[in-house]
């Protein structure tokens, strides 16, 4: 297996404000939790060890192929390893940095990934997931279902026209929701029915 020493910039930064033991210790302790995760399933997280030269020590892992931008089944390869990091009670606290190692999507820096330690944590997340996909010139359809439920759901108008331009996005929304997650389509069906019902 061809591997190659990557650094991410939090460990360089590390590297270089930190004493080599210190340094050290956070690296070890930053591979030893991604092949925790890894070894219990958790996706898009490559293999990963420590090598020391010198006092310096480096995370080796496979070389992945960065891309300028990725297709739709890729980024949603990317969508369920987060969704599985959050599930596993883990953040990854940065820019989602991921690449192709053999036909597959794997994070390739998750140097500040830690515990949940804030509600918002995995929010923050999938904002930043969002600005990948956006890169990738696509975005999550769950993320405009959220606001147009919530948005007829709590918004209260008197303007029978504004509240039917908002259903007709709702209309739209749905139809790309049930292409997209075709798994929670009762789901959908049952939030979409609550409130043209109301």
């Amino acid at each position: 297996m061809s591997k190659s020493l990557q650094l991410s910039r939090f460990i360089q930064i590390l590297l270089h404000n930190a004493t080599p033991s210190t340094a050290a210790k956070m690296i070890f302790m930053n591979a030893k939790m991604t092949e925790q995760l890894r070894k219990e399933g958790v996706p898009g997280i490559l293999p990963t060890y420590v090598k020391i030269i010198g006092d310096k020590a480096f995370m080796v892992r496979p070389k992945v192929e960065i891309k300028q931008t990725y297709t739709k089944p890729e980024l949603k390869e990317v969508k369920a390893s987060i969704e599985a990091i959050h599930a596993a009670g883990y953040s990854i606290n940065d820019e989602i940095q991921v690449g192709l190692w053999n036909g597959h999507m794997y994070h390739f820096d998750l140097g500040k990934m830690a515990k949940i330690s804030h509600k918002d944590d995995p929010t923050d997340d999938m904002g930043r997931f969002d600005t990948l996909m956006n890169k990738s010139g696509f975005s999550r359809p769950e993320k405009e279902w959220d606001y147009l439920v919530n948005m007829l759901t709590h918004w209260y108008t008197d303007n029978d026209d504004k509240r039917r331009k908002y259903i007709r996005k709702l209309i739209k929304q749905k139809v790309l929701m049930d292409e997209e997650y075709p798994e929670r389509k009762e789901e959908t069906e049952k939030e979409f029915n609550a409130i043209v019902d109301s």
